[in-house]
């Protein structure tokens, strides 16, 4: 299988199908004319609707959440690599109204776990300590079986180290737990409350029957 951020993702969802009501990925809302003239009649000019949505997930709470994907190759990790990639997407995410939102960085199978821990860690320290932001992150080793990838759970330790927790995103006991609910979301934001309206209604035809498929 090539290695890139569209292949990871769809393998992501068939590893965690199981663990959420739904899951859809690849999602554009400036593509869609039905959500654009949603938003058009709520205010008075049409809001950005950037970025795209790597993932989207439905628990069975009802929760609706999104993840930001990003690939690190072996021929990118070099100290022109910015370690923080994919934050500035992720946090705008927040504006769609999603309960949470994640950003999740991988690894390429050819990385030497020292390099992964460097950039994974300093990430981690970066969102967590330096800048306090409420947003959940991890970081995961790649494993190609051949026929298969496998998702290696890796773990923050200091600013420079991290380790394997010795779990895969697809083992039953491993759950992703989803920290840092949306700031938006707890101040009653009406901007982002009618963007999480449209997404809901269009990507998922209303919570209510997405919580029931």
């Amino acid at each position: 299988m090539k290695l890139n951020e569209r292949n990871i993702v769809q393998t992501l969802m068939g590893q965690l199908e199981n663990k959420y009501v739904r899951i859809l990925a690849g999602k554009y809302p400036s593509n869609s004319a039905r959500i654009k003239s949603f938003l058009s009649k709520q205010f008075s000019y049409l809001p950005s609707l950037r970025p795209e949505i790597d993932m989207l997930f439905v628990d069975r709470s009802g929760q609706v959440n999104a993840a930001e994907v990003k690939f690190f190759k072996k021929t990118e990790m070099s100290f022109k690599m910015p370690f923080y990639k994919g934050i500035d997407q992720a946090l705008s995410l927040y504006r769609y109204g999603f309960d949470n939102v994640a950003l999740w960085h991988f690894f390429a199978p050819d990385i030497l776990m020292d390099e992964i821990n460097s950039y994974g860690a300093e990430a981690w320290y970066f969102i967590r300590n330096s800048l306090q932001l409420k947003l959940n992150f991890s970081y995961f080793k790649i494993i190609d079986e051949t026929t298969a990838l496998k998702f290696q759970v890796m773990q923050y330790r200091d600013r420079h180290r991290g380790f394997s927790l010795g779990k895969f995103v697809d083992d039953p006991q491993f759950l992703i737990v989803w920290r840092y609910g949306n700031p938006l979301l707890l101040t009653g934001d009406q901007f982002t409350l009618k963007i999480r309206e449209a997404l809901i209604e269009f990507y998922l035809g209303g919570l209510q029957q997405a919580d029931k498929r």
